[in-house]
């Protein structure tokens, strides 16, 4: 029964993410000119038309195929790994959760919806946050596993 209750929960802690992820995008979209300034981070829109991290990679159509290679990718992993629950599975389902909510923003508005800016680093959100989590997760676990 634990087993069952630890794992169940892991997910909707992920969906529930999502959905913060969503929610807070669709304020700054909404609220164009709010900008909250707590001092180490500050928060406000900016659109983002380009790559990860706003890399000057070609939007459009190649960034959505990219991205939806990337998920496919993720779903046959998943797939593939039944119902195993390990941290790289996890990983995978955050990495998987953060591009679809990031490409939903590129299919719906032409833009991602960053908000979280920290200064020294590109502006990001929540996705973005959650995809970089499920990449050391995975990067870990490959790596604790080759020693």
């Amino acid at each position: 029964m634990g087993y069952f209750i630890k794992y169940n929960l892991s997910s909707l802690a992920i969906m529930a993410y999502f959905l913060i992820d969503r929610v807070t995008k669709n304020y700054f979209l909404m609220n164009p000119t709010q900008f909250i300034d707590w001092g180490f981070i500050q928060f406000h829109l900016v659109k983002n038309y380009q790559g990860i991290f706003g890399l000057p990679i070609p939007g459009g159509i190649f960034t959505h195929i990219i991205t939806l290679v990337f998920l496919l990718s993720f779903i046959i992993y998943l797939f593939k790994q039944e119902k195993k629950k390990t941290l790289p599975v996890y990983g995978a389902i955050m990495m998987f959760t953060g591009g679809l909510s990031n490409l939903l923003d590129r299919f719906y508005h032409g833009f991602v919806i960053d908000f979280i800016d920290l200064g020294f680093w590109p502006v990001f959100n929540l996705s973005d946050a959650l995809i970089t989590f499920g990449v050391i997760i995975v990067l870990w676990r490959v790596f604790k596993w080759k020693k």
